[in-house]
């Protein structure tokens, strides 16, 4: 699998940026104000200091077997029955995440922009670039990420801006909502739905520089703990607890109330096209990586041909939910919760001490092992 490319540091810094701070395009503002009450910007901020936390164990594995991915660490530690049950364990995880986003874009598409059109003409061209991003590789989707990424940035920019006119700066009072043991119970369950970094333990083969991956990842957390508390902060002075529990599309309801004159008055256009390449993004994210995760596990020389039959079936899959209300309640819910942290948290905390217990002799014989 030598096609992929090499992923450049500011690439990766744009796409995991894009892929951190997906969550608040949809349903996140709303249901942090609905545990949490008014307390929602704290919440925001405890949720992406415990998902920085959670890297953590990953960081160790990729420092400890450079150029390598969690799935030819399994093999080491495991053997080949480790190695495919880890492949495939990782490559359904972000397969379901994929499926999960792909049928969240449909529905946000037809609740504001497109409503009279059918949902499966929405997601037969949602899941094209995905499988057009597969094919090219990962250096295509991370220099798409870079191209899109100070768009993105700058539109967040102007709603914060043109929305402060307008806000009521009482409606976050009491400040802290709830108790902090209610913020933190709440924290813990969401971390790991919200904050995924395991990807990049599947795209480590591929990355052109290893060395700054932790203070990459820290400025990434920084970021998106600015942009998902401002936007939090946003939703909750324009739509005061209770109306808040409401909001299933923050970003798109703020950028309705904006009015700048009588020539400008649908800012919101310009958001939806904004929301559409982020979460395009995100979803290309997530099907390469379940791709790679498949591909690696059993060991193809072409990862194109399993592309097709993948997409096909996530577009089968991505109708069983029934509305965008039901997919929010899911995704955040303790299931979905415990699923997250299986696999994002505790896998690569078992590998890890294994490896301790193999004498660290982790990242040689690791070499020759995976070769």
């Amino acid at each position: 699998m030598t096609k992929q490319g090499h992923v450049g540091t500011i690439e990766l810094f744009s796409i995991v940026t894009i892929v951190q701070v997906i969550p608040v395009f949809y349903s996140l503002p709303n249901l942090l104000a609905e545990r949490v009450q008014t307390g929602a910007w704290l919440l925001q901020i405890l949720i992406n200091f415990l998902g920085f936390i959670l890297f953590v164990p990953i960081y160790l594995l990729l420092k400890n077997f450079p150029g390598k991915s969690i799935i030819d660490i399994a093999q080491y530690l495991m053997g080949n029955i480790g190695r495919t049950l880890v492949s495939l364990l990782l490559g359904g995880y972000y397969f379901y995440t994929f499926v999960h986003f792909l049928r969240v874009f449909g529905e946000a598409v037809i609740n504001t922009a497109l409503l009279a059109t059918p949902l499966y003409a929405i997601l037969v061209l949602a899941i094209m670039p995905p499988m057009l991003i597969a094919y090219l590789g990962l250096e295509s989707l991370t220099r798409t990420s870079l191209i899109f990424a100070p768009i993105i940035g700058l539109g967040i920019l102007m709603i914060i801006v043109l929305t402060l006119p307008d806000v009521n700066f009482d409606a976050i009072y009491p400040l802290l909502g709830k108790s902090l043991l209610d913020h933190g119970k709440n924290a813990l369950e969401l971390a790991p739905v919200v904050h995924g970094t395991l990807f990049l333990a599947i795209w480590a083969p591929y990355f052109r520089k290893e060395k700054g991956m932790f203070s990459l990842v820290l400025v990434v957390f920084v970021l998106t703990m600015i942009i998902a508390t401002s936007v939090v902060i946003l939703t909750e002075l324009c739509f005061p607890y209770p109306d808040i529990k409401l909001i299933p599309l923050p970003i798109y309801q703020i950028a309705r109330i904006i009015y700048v004159g009588r020539f400008v008055q649908r800012i919101e256009a310009l958001v939806l096209i904004m929301a559409i390449v982020t979460t395009q993004l995100h979803i290309c994210a997530m099907f390469s990586t379940s791709v790679l995760a498949f591909a690696q596990g059993w060991k193809l020389t072409d990862w194109r041909p399993i592309i097709f039959p993948l997409a096909v079936t996530g577009f089968a899959l991505a109708f069983i939910a029934h509305d965008l209300r039901e997919l929010a309640a899911w995704y955040y819910s303790v299931p979905n919760s415990i699923i997250s942290a299986g696999v994002s948290v505790f896998l690569p905390i078992i590998l890890y001490t294994l490896w301790l217990f193999k004498g660290k002799k982790g990242g040689e014989n690791a070499e020759n092992q995976t070769n």
